[in-house]
């Protein structure tokens, strides 16, 4: 059998890999409870109040990965990471316990190389019907473009090696904010400033701009999305059109 023998057409519907970012306290593993029949696997604190299942606290990359394997042969649907940034911290302290030589940047290429192995399991996972969600901080970061700007961008809170890897492999990556306008306030002098209004609710981003990254691979995705309403996001992003 050749390969033009077994080819596909058309948007196909498959579970997906989704990287969600955002500082701490927005909302993003209430976000993850939202999502079919969930398991999270935490890397740190602060689920307890949240209405979801979960692992104990991992310490250890080894047992994340073990875990992530018997998730593959589990009845849960969605598999939640919570967070990635913890995950890395773990990875770089069991570089410095096993006493790895980390100069001439083999630390950071040695992190990333454990981290891509995490990566194949979720990607096992995700071959076997699961959808994966990576939940991260968010940190700001310098961006130098070769035409000579520059400008600081939110984006997940990892290493340079780390962060591509993982921004490559996620389906979609959504940015997660406060909902905020910008009105002049008027001052003495005819003088002006900028005044951030809190509009009251949560969202995310689908669409990355110079202010932060964000990405999907969905045609048609609107760019924000309620971060209440998990449904109408997950319905979007599974859908065939």
């Amino acid at each position: 059998m050749g390969f033009l023998d077994d080819v596909t057409s058309g948007r196909q519907v498959v579970p997906r890999k989704t990287l969600i970012h955002a500082s701490h306290g927005i909302g993003k593993t209430i976000f993850a409870s939202k999502w079919p029949n969930p398991i999270l696997l935490p890397t740190e604190d602060g689920f307890s109040h949240v209405d979801i299942t979960a692992t104990k606290r991992f310490e250890s990359s080894r047992d994340l990965y073990s875990a992530l394997v018997e998730c593959v042969q589990s009845t849960y649907e969605t598999i939640a990471i919570d967070s990635v940034d913890w995950l890395e911290r773990i990875i770089w302290n069991e570089l410095a316990q096993e006493g790895f030589k980390m100069d001439y940047g083999k630390g950071n290429l040695e992190a990333a190389r454990r981290l891509g192995e995490i990566l194949k399991a979720c990607d096992k996972a995700r071959d076997a019907g699961k959808h994966v969600l990576l939940i991260g901080h968010t940190t700001q970061i310098r961006v130098e473009h070769p035409n000579g700007m520059s400008w600081d961008q939110m984006a997940v809170n990892l290493s340079k090696g780390c962060r591509s890897l993982v921004s490559e492999w996620c389906d979609e990556m959504l940015y997660a904010e406060m909902d905020m306008v910008v009105d002049q306030k008027q001052e003495s002098f005819g003088r002006t400033r900028n005044v951030g209004i809190d509009k009251g609710r949560r969202v995310f981003h689908t669409v990355g701009k110079p202010a932060y990254q964000a990405k999907n691979r969905v045609p048609g995705l609107p760019e924000k999305f309620d971060l209440s309403d998990a449904e109408s996001y997950i319905s979007a992003v599974t859908k065939v059109s």
